[in-house]
């Protein structure tokens, strides 16, 4: 059984600190080739996860700790929605090919769900905007 604790979360916030890109992740899944990636991605307040989609899957956060703001773009670069996850959202699931990013609020840790095997975005995949910064 694999489990994750507060001690936990806060050994990888302080990681996420200290690393040069202000978040990490933890893997949850055996391997990037298994069929669903499970990870915690833990982030500090001024890291940005940059626009992006995926086009043939979909993605879902569900908050741990702290407040991240999640972001739908329609193709110009315009929010189409914004949630804060922490308050009383704690779910939300991007549908796959929308342009999405997240900006954390606080030090926060999400648990992020989708279909693997990973892969890198492609060119596709990259928006041409920057999206909301903090």
């Amino acid at each position: 059984m694999k489990t994750v604790d507060n001690a936990k979360i806060a050994e990888l916030l302080k990681e996420a600190a200290a690393s040069p890109r202000r978040r990490t992740h933890f893997n949850l899944h055996e391997s990037t080739d298994d069929p669903t990636n499970r990870l915690l991605v833990v982030c500090q307040p001024d890291t940005v996860i940059a626009p992006h989609r995926h086009m043939a899957k979909w993605e879902l956060f569900t908050i741990l700790e702290g407040k991240i703001a999640a972001y739908t773009y329609d193709d110009d670069g315009n929010v189409l929605e914004k949630v804060i996850l922490g308050e009383d959202t704690k779910i939300v699931e991007i549908p796959a090919a929308v342009w999405h990013n997240f900006v954390a609020l606080t030090p926060a840790c999400a648990m992020e769900v989708k279909y693997g095997p990973y892969a890198p975005l492609t060119a596709e995949e990259k928006a041409p905007f920057t999206g909301v910064l903090p």
